[in-house]
């Protein structure tokens, strides 16, 4: 699998983009072009737009050699060609990544970051990927999971702030209303922290992104994953709500992406084309 690699330094990590970004034609003074000037000035004055995510999870976001990959940081690398700013990658935890919008610390937050209706609430989002959600369980499958149905009385794993733990605590709910026993939710700091569970048999199953998932069986012998993709999503990239500038340039960003095939053929090296959209949307998820 081709992945674009970046060096970390720290936990920011910046990569200079080329000026050169193509299907650009206006140019200013600078000889920047039109995506450019849409940037809010805070950006294009300091020549960098920051990004946060959380770098555990692969094949999104992660580190293999000292190097940040994968296929969120190839997007992110294409947005500052296209934006002509420097990239500067902030690691942080899906339960800290609203904040950090919220305070400043960041402009953008990607990265397995799913578009929902209360996310909604206190910022927008640019939806770009459809993604679905699946479940992990140990190798064997010892407690014999095949669907929904068969999670009631388990101990299931998630990460803390992830919208995977959510959809748990509501299986819980559904599980003890119907008169069955409750799920057991055991919450970690990371997504590596929830397979060890799963591996070590503290917890029967892991709900998680279905290519993330995905991902894990494959490379690990002690996992599998069972049953049907479930609850269609949205990923997409966070910013400010009410941010309308950068929410647009992120817009016309991702439209000129994916116009250039350029986006189709990052997802298509991690096999995940069937997930492309055509255009981009705001503030997609509805329930």
């Amino acid at each position: 699998m081709k992945a674009r690699k970046m060096v970390v330094a720290g936990v920011a990590l910046t990569l200079l983009m080329s000026t050169a970004a193509c299907g650009q034609s206006e140019m200013d003074s600078e000889g920047k072009g039109d995506l450019h000037q849409l940037l809010p000035e805070s950006i294009r004055e300091a020549g960098v737009i920051v990004f946060g995510g959380s770098t555990q999870v692969a094949p999104y976001l992660y580190e293999e050699a000292g190097e940040v990959i994968g296929l969120e940081m190839d997007l992110m690398i294409e947005l500052g060609a296209l934006l002509e700013v420097e990239i500067e990658l902030q690691d942080t935890g899906f339960d800290a990544l609203i904040p950090a919008l919220q305070s400043g610390r960041i402009d953008v937050a990607m990265g397995d970051f799913t578009d929902t209706v209360e996310r909604q609430e206190v910022v927008d989002f640019v939806d770009y990927r459809m993604s679905y959600q699946g479940i992990l369980v140990g190798e064997g499958n010892p407690r014999n999971i095949h669907g929904v149905e068969d999670l009631c009385g388990v101990t299931i794993a998630g990460v803390q702030g992830s919208l995977s733990l959510k959809y748990a605590e509501e299986q819980h709910t559904d599980c003890v209303d119907a008169g069955n026993d409750g799920i057991d939710l055991l919450a970690v700091q990371d997504a590596n922290a929830a397979v060890l569970q799963v591996q070590t048999g503290r917890a029967d199953a892991l709900l998680n992104d279905y290519v993330i998932a995905t991902y894990i069986s494959q490379q690990d012998s002690q996992t599998e994953l069972v049953g049907e993709p479930l609850v269609p999503q949205f990923h997409g990239a966070a910013v400010q709500k009410g941010n309308a500038e950068l929410q647009d340039v992120l817009v016309a960003a991702f439209q000129e992406m994916m116009d250039s095939g350029t986006y189709l053929e990052i997802l298509s090296e991690y096999g995940i084309e069937e997930l492309a959209m055509e255009s981009p949307v705001v503030n997609g998820a509805t329930e």
